[in-house]
C-alpha cells in the first residue's frame, strides 16, 4: 500500500498511470489495486488527471476559441499529454459549461434514436421497425388478438433470428393490454424441438398424460395446454411436433377439445390461442396442414430486406446493451458502423446481436490495457466477413451516407429505457442462472428426477455448445482475454481446479476451463452481493453422478478456501454437471489415436473440420503454419498440440513438406508419446486416417502400415511386360523434384501416379528434395546409371542437358500429362520448355513497386495502397487484399519494432514479387508499434529461401538504418542484389 501511494504521489499528472499500469508495476491483481485504491479515497487516472486537464484546456480555448478538436489534441500534445482525440471530444462534452461549446463531431445515439423513431407508447413499441417495415406485421398481429370471440390462431414465420419469439411476446402483452385476455393469463412458451426425438415425452409435456399411458407414466398429469387455459400457448419451431401431435393440435384449432396422451373416453374442453413459429416456408408440403387450420399467417423479413435505418437502430441498440452490460460509455468508429451495415448478416438479427457482442468483448479487451475513457471500436476488431465489403468498396448509397455521418458516442447515463432489456440480456449469458431456471421449470412440470436429468443434460449441453463452440467466440476466450472477463482470481482458482480434474480425467473438453470459469465468476458475484443461490433440488443426480460429485465437493472446498466465503453445498450438483458434460469417461475406456494434419498455409483446420464432420467424430486437429514461420517455432506448437490431445494411443502427423517429416522422432523424444508421420495431406487421406483411427480403433502401427499400403498413398509403376519397345532398353524412370525438400516432391510422384492413364509401363519414379540433396545432379547420376530418365517433373528446373523438364504447373493444368503420356509411349516430341530461373532476392523487387515517401494516414491506407498496385499489375488476383487483411488480425509481423511484413496467401499470387514502402511519416501499426517501413510479400512456397534472406537483413539493424538513407529506388534495389 505504501508502494502504490508513493508510485502516485510521484506519477505525470498529466499522464497518471491506469490500474492495468499500476497491476503491472506493482505484480499485483488489477483488482486487489482498485480495492485498495478505493480503501484510501484515491480517485481513478481519470479523475486524478482531471484538475490540471481542463486548466490546460481552458488556457488553449482562451487563446484559440474556434480551433478544431484535431489541432486541440496536437497542442495538448505539445504540453505534455498522452492523450487522443476522442478523449478530448469527450472531455469536451462532459465539461460543456466549464469549457466552450464546440461544434458537435460525434453523433449521439439517444439523439439519433428519438430522431429515427418518434415512437407512440405501446406493446409493439420495443419491436424496430413498428412504423416502418413492420408496420403492416403488426396490424395483422394486432388484428389477430382483437378479432373476436377468442382470437385468430397465428403462425409466424421468417428464417432464424429474424425475431419471431419478440412478436409473439408483444402479442401476449397486446393481449393483456386491450383486456382481449385478463391480466393473470398465462403465457406458456414451448419449444417443440427439445422433445422432438421422443413423441411420447412431447405429447405428454403438450396434452398431459394418464396414469399407465407407457411406461415410467405412474401418475395422472396435467399439461402446457390446461396450464395455457384462458390465455396464449406459444410454440416455438411448431413444424417439429411429429405426427400424433399434430393431429391432437388440430382437433384442439377445430373443435377446442382435446385428450391426454393415453385417455380414450374423455374429452376437456379448452380456450387457448395458439402462436406457432417456423423457419419452415408455410407453402411446403410440411407445414400444408397448418395453414389449412391457421387463418393467420405473419411473415417476418429478413434483416437484408429492411430499410438501412432500421438495420442502423437495431445496431446502436445492441451497442447500447453492451454498453449498458460492461458499464462503459463507447465511442464507435464511423467505418465500423459503415461495414456493421453493408455485411451480408445472414443469420439476420440473431447474428447481428452475437457478431456486435464479440466485437464489444475485443474492443473491451483493448480498454482494459490502454488509458482511454471510454471502450473504442475501432476497424480492428472487426472479423474479416464483417468488414471485407466495406473495405473492397461496399454499396455505400446516398442514403447510408446520411445516416452514418461520423463516430458515435454511446453515453449510459442516457440509456436508462434500456436497464431492464440489459436485465434480460445479460442473464441469457448466465449460464449458472439459466440452469437454475431450467430445473425449475422442469420440476414444476411434474417430471421425475430421471426425466429432468435427461432434458437437463440436453438442454446444457445445448446452451454451452451454442456459446463455447462459436468460431469467433473460441478464438476470443483464450485464458489471457478471459482475465478481462472474470476476476484474475478466478483464474487461479480454476487452474487450480484443472490440475485436480486433470488427476482424475484422461481427456478434458478444451471449453472445460473457460465454461468453469465464468460459472465460478458469478457465483462469487452472487454471493458478493448477497443474492441467494435457489436450491434446485440438483443433489438428488447424485446416485447417477457419483464420481463427479465427489470431484465436485473438492473443489467447492478449494472455492471456499480460495475465496474465504461460504460455497453453498447446492454448488456441487453445479460443478458435477460441468464435469459430466466437459470430461467423459467413456473416452478415456476407449482411447483412440489422434490424428494431427499440418500445412502451410491455411488448410490444415479446414481439412480437419471436413474430416470431422463427415464422420462425424472430433479427432483430427488442424496446425496451420505461416509461410515465415521457423520450422523451431512449428515443432513448439506441434508439441504442445500432441501433449494436449493424445490419449495414451499416440499421434499421426500428416505433414505437407519434407522439412516438416522429422517432427516425428522429435515430438516423440520430447513427449515420450508415440508419434508417426505420413509425407501427404489431402482430404481423402486425411479421411481415411481418421477412419482407421476413430471408427475401427486401429493402433497407430496399423495405421501408418495400411496407409502406405493403400494404392490411394503409395505404390510405383510395377515392371510389367507390357510394352515390348521399353524391355528393348534399360528401364524407364521419372525423377520429381521440389526446393522445399523430399515431402513435397513425393506429393508430386503421387499426382503423377494418380494422373497418368499408362500404368503399366514399367515406369519408376524418384522423389528427390533440392534441400534434402547438397548434389541433386549427382544423384540424379546415380539413377541415370540402371534407368533410362525420361523427364523430370516438378517446382524447379535442375536443367539436366536433353532430359527435359516438365513444371508442376503444366502437370495442373494437363497439359504436362498429356506430353508425359507420349514420352513414356517413346513419342519423344519434346517441346521448348520456358526455363525457370533459379529464384534470386534481387528478382523479387522491381524499382516501380518501390515507393519513397509514401503519404499514408493508417496501416489501412498502406494495405490498401501496396496491394491495390500488386493486382493493378498483375502479380496478385483481386482476392490477395483481402487475404492480406485477413492474416493481419491473426496477427501481424513486425521486426526491430519499426518494419511491418505484411503478407496474403500463394493461391493469390500470380507472379512473386516483393513491394517496399518508406513511409513519410511513422504510423500506429498494431498497439504501440509505430512503422515506418513495410515490405509487403506477394509469394509462392518456393520462395522460401528468398524469404530466409530477407528476414536475414531485416533484423540486421545496421542494414535497416543504410537503407532509410538510400534516396532512390535504384540505390535500394541494389542493396538486395
Amino acid at each position: 500500500m505504501d508502494k502504490l501511494i508513493e508510485i502516485i504521489k510521484t506519477e505525470d499528472k498529466k499522464n497518471p498511470y491506469t490500474d492495468q499500469e499500476l497491476s503491472e508495476m506493482l505484480s499485483m491483481p488489477r483488482a486487489k489495486i482498485l480495492t485498495e485504491r478505493n480503501k484510501q479515497n484515491i480517485p481513478d487516472s481519470r479523475d486524478r488527471r482531471k484538475d490540471i486537464l481542463l486548466k490546460d484546456l481552458k488556457e488553449i480555448l482562451k487563446i484559440h476559441p474556434n480551433v478544431s478538436e484535431r489541432k486541440l489534441t496536437e497542442l495538448m500534445i505539445e504540453r505534455g499529454y498522452e492523450i487522443s482525440r476522442n478523449i478530448i471530444s469527450r472531455v469536451m462534452k462532459d465539461h460543456v459549461e466549464e469549457l466552450v461549446q464546440n461544434e458537435k463531431e460525434i453523433i449521439n445515439a439517444g439523439e439519433f434514436i428519438e430522431k429515427q423513431t418518434n415512437r407512440r407508447d405501446g406493446c409493439f413499441n420495443k419491436l424496430i421497425g413498428v412504423n416502418g417495415s413492420l408496420k403492416n406485421k403488426i396490424d395483422l398481429a394486432k388484428a389477430a388478438i382483437l378479432y373476436p370471440p377468442h382470437g385468430l390462431h397465428t403462425l409466424i414465420y421468417g428464417g432464424t433470428g429474424v425475431g419471431k419469439s419478440e412478436l409473439a411476446e408483444c402479442m401476449y402483452e397486446f393481449a393483456i393490454h386491450s383486456k382481449v385476455k385478463p391480466k393473470d393469463a398465462p403465457l406458456v412458451i414451448f419449444n417443440c424441438a427439445d422433445y422432438a426425438e421422443n413423441a411420447n415425452l412431447l405429447i405428454s409435456q403438450l396434452f398431459g398424460v394418464v396414469k399407465g399411458a407407457y411406461t415410467g407414466a405412474n401418475v395422472d398429469r396435467e399439461g402446457l395446454v390446461d396450464k395455457a387455459n384462458g390465455g396464449i400457448l406459444f410454440l416455438d419451431e411448431i413444424h417439429r411436433l411429429p405426427p400424433e401431435g399434430q393431429e391432437i393440435l388440430f382437433y384442439l384449432i377445430d373443435k377446442g377439445k382435446y385428450r391426454r396422451l393415453g385417455e380414450t373416453n374423455t374429452e376437456r374442453n379448452v380456450n387457448v390461442l395458439i402462436l406457432g413459429a417456423t423457419t419452415e416456408n408455410p407453402e411446403s408440403n410440411l407445414l400444408l396442414t397448418f395453414r389449412r387450420r391457421i387463418p393467420m399467417l405473419i411473415e417476418l423479413p429478413k434483416l437484408n430486406d429492411r430499410p438501412l435505418s432500421e438495420r442502423l437502430e437495431i445496431i446502436i441498440m445492441f451497442l447500447i446493451r453492451e454498453a449498458n452490460r460492461i458499464n462503459k460509455n463507447l465511442l464507435v468508429s464511423k467505418d465500423v458502423l459503415m461495414s456493421l451495415m453493408l455485411y451480408n448478416c445472414q443469420g439476420n438479427i440473431g447474428q447481428l446481436k452475437s457478431d456486435i457482442q464479440v466485437i464489444c468483448a475485443k474492443s473491451y479487451v483493448k480498454y482494459m490495457s490502454q488509458n482511454t475513457d471510454e471502450v473504442l471500436i475501432d476497424m480492428e476488431d472487426l472479423s474479416n466477413f464483417i468488414k471485407s465489403p466495406f473495405l473492397k468498396g461496399g454499396a455505400i448509397n446516398k442514403t447510408l451516407m446520411n445516416l452514418v455521418t461520423d463516430d458515435m458516442y454511446i453515453d449510459i447515463k442516457n440509456m436508462e429505457n434500456y436497464k431492464n432489456q440489459i436485465n434480460e440480456y445479460v442473464n441469457e449469458n448466465e449460464i449458472y442462472q439459466y440452469i437454475e431456471n431450467e430445473f425449475q421449470k422442469l420440476e414444476k412440470q411434474g417430471l421425475k428426477v430421471e426425466e429432468i436429468d435427461d432434458i437437463l443434460h440436453r438442454k446444457v449441453e445445448d446452451k454451452l455448445g451454442k456459446i463455447m463452440d462459436h468460431k469467433d467466440i473460441a478464438k476470443l476466450l483464450n485464458i489471457n482475454e478471459l482475465k478481462t472477463i472474470v476476476m484474475p482470481e478466478v483464474i487461479d482458482i480454476t487452474e487450480g481446479i484443472l490440475e485436480l480434474v486433470r488427476g482424475k480425467y484422461k481427456v478434458i473438453n478444451k471449453s472445460f476451463f473457460i465454461a468453469l470459469a465464468i460459472h465460478i465468476n458469478f457465483t462469487i458475484e452472487r454471493i458478493l452481493t448477497g443474492k441467494k443461490i435457489i436450491k434446485s433440488n440438483i443433489h438428488k443426480n447424485r446416485d447417477k453422478l457419483t464420481q463427479e460429485f465427489e470431484i465436485a465437493e473438492k473443489i467447492r472446498r478449494m472455492i471456499e478456501k480460495a475465496t474465504k466465503l461460504k460455497i453453498p453445498e447446492d454448488e456441487s450438483g453445479y460443478i458435477a454437471l460441468y464435469i459430466k458434460k466437459f470430461c467423459s469417461d467413456e473416452l478415456i475406456l476407449e482411447p483412440k489415436v489422434k490424428v494431427i494434419i499440418i500445412t502451410h498455409g491455411h488448410v490444415a483446420e479446414g481439412m480437419a473440420e471436413v474430416a470431422n464432420k463427415l464422420l462425424g467424430v472430433d479427432d483430427a486437429i488442424g496446425i496451420e503454419i505461416e509461410l515465415d514461420e521457423s520450422p523451431e517455432e512449428a515443432l513448439e506448437r506441434t508439441i504442445r498440440v500432441v501433449k494436449q490431445v493424445d490419449e495414451g494411443r499416440g499421434c499421426l502427423l500428416l505433414v505437407d513438406m519434407g522439412s516438416l517429416g522429422g517432427f516425428a522422432s522429435a515430438v516423440e523424444k520430447v513427449t515420450e508419446i508415440k508419434t508417426k508421420t505420413i509425407g501427404r495431406v489431402d482430404t481423402l487421406l486425411a479421411l481415411e486416417a481418421v477412419r482407421k483411427a476413430s471408427i475401427e480403433g486401429a493402433s497407430l502401427e496399423n495405421i501408418v502400415e495400411e496407409l502406405n499400403q493403400s494404392k490411394m498413398y503409395n505404390g510405383t509403376f510395377k515392371d510389367e511386360a507390357s510394352n515390348a519397345n521399353f524391355l528393348k532398353s534399360r528401364k524407364k524412370a521419372l525423377v520429381t523434384v521440389c526446393l522445399t525438400g523430399h515431402g513435397n516432391a513425393l506429393n508430386i510422384k503421387k499426382f503423377l501416379q494418380n494422373h497418368l492413364k499408362r500404368k503399366d509401363l514399367g515406369v519408376e519414379i524418384f522423389p528427390i528434395g533440392f534441400i534434402d540433396k547438397h548434389d541433386v545432379e549427382e544423384e540424379i547420376s546415380k539413377i541415370s546409371l540402371e534407368y533410362e530418365i525420361l523427364a523430370v517433373c516438378g517446382t524447379i528446373n535442375p536443367k539436366l542437358g536433353k532430359v527435359p523438364f516438365i513444371s508442376y504447373e503444366s502437370l495442373i493444368n494437363g497439359q504436362g500429362i498429356t506430353r508425359l503420356e507420349k514420352l513414356m509411349d517413346i513419342f519423344i516430341e519434346v517441346d521448348k520448355e520456358e526455363e525457370v530461373k533459379k529464384g534470386r532476392l534481387e528478382d523479387l523487387i522491381k524499382e516501380e513497386l518501390i515507393y519513397l515517401e509514401m503519404d499514408a494516414l493508417s496501416k489501412e491506407d498502406v494495405l490498401d495502397k501496396m496491394s491495390q498496385e500488386l493486382e493493378d499489375n498483375g502479380y496478385v488476383n483481386e482476392k490477395f487484399a483481402l487475404s492480406v487483411y485477413k492474416r493481419e488480425a491473426m496477427g501481424s509481423g513486425i521486426f526491430n519494432n519499426k518494419v511491418a511484413i505484411p503478407h496474403g496467401l500463394p493461391e493469390n499470387v500470380v507472379k512473386p514479387i516483393i513491394s517496399i514502402a518508406k513511409l513519410k511519416n511513422p504510423i500506429q501499426w498494431d498497439n504501440d508499434v509505430m512503422v515506418d517501413l513495410v515490405f509487403m510479400l506477394a509469394l509462392k512456397e518456393n520462395n522460401r529461401e528468398e524469404i530466409k534472406k530477407l528476414f536475414s537483413m531485416i533484423r540486421d539493424e545496421n542494414l535497416l538504418k543504410e537503407l532509410c538513407l538510400k534516396k532512390s529506388n535504384t540505390d535500394i534495389k541494389k542493396m538486395f542484389s
